[in-house]
């Protein structure tokens, strides 16, 4: 997860925006549940990965689920990929901190 030196970093090396949703949904005022704020802030730097750019990018924990993704990516057209934005196993791990299981 990217810190504030990283952030100025990029800035004073020219960039004007900076993407930060990690830092975000790991954030106090977050409605994600401790566990998956947890996971978010103990990910180290290559423990993740920016994927599901057909459709929006996303940042992943490289878990099982990412492989999924990493599938279906290969795969997929961006409508088929919907599937894996925000679903209902997603929601369950950011707000319960209940590791969904994915069934293909």
């Amino acid at each position: 997860m990217g810190r504030g030196r990283a952030m100025l970093a990029a800035m004073a090396l020219g960039a004007e925006r900076s993407a930060v949703g990690s830092r975000f949904a790991a954030s106090v005022e977050s409605s994600g549940h401790e566990n998956f704020k947890k996971k978010i802030t103990e990910s180290h730097e290559g423990e993740t990965v920016l994927t599901l750019k057909k459709l929006t990018p996303v940042r992943l924990i490289k878990n099982d689920f990412y492989k999924q993704v990493e599938q279906a990516e290969a795969r997929a057209r961006k409508e088929e990929l919907k599937i894996f934005w925000a679903g209902p196993e997603q929601k369950r791990e950011m707000v319960e901190g209940k590791p969904g299981r994915r069934r293909t």
